[in-house]
């Protein structure tokens, strides 16, 4: 999966342990149940982290032009142009896209804020 994708939502793990407890073992114990809770927690901040290790690698290796169609496209699809409803998540990760360009661009010296 490409970084630039989109991400994960925030994940209920109760339902998720209600759904797929059988794989994780006997969830009846609270002390196991913790403990899985909190390993699925860290694997999924460590499978976004690298998502987003991934997405800022992609973007400084673009080229101008790329940079420039890649705000332009984001810019788009964040505005009222697009005549689409899209779910909160996705709207976060096109800001968070979006302000991940601007700083590459601002580091090349391509964008300037006075």
């Amino acid at each position: 999966m490409s970084a630039s994708t989109g991400t994960t939502l925030p994940r209920d793990y109760a339902a998720y342990l209600a759904a797929y407890g059988d794989a994780y073992g006997d969830m009846s114990d609270p002390v196991k149940r913790a403990e899985t809770i909190a390993a699925l927690r860290r694997r999924d901040a460590l499978t976004l982290a690298s998502a987003c290790r991934e997405l800022r690698a992609e973007i400084a290796r673009m080229p101008i032009g790329k940079l420039f169609t890649v705000e332009r496209t984001t810019l788009h699809q964040l505005s009222d142009h697009c005549r689409t409803v899209r779910p909160e998540h996705i709207r976060r990760c096109d800001l968070h896209r979006l302000r991940m360009v601007h700083n590459e661009m601002t580091r090349r010296g391509i964008l300037t804020f006075k």
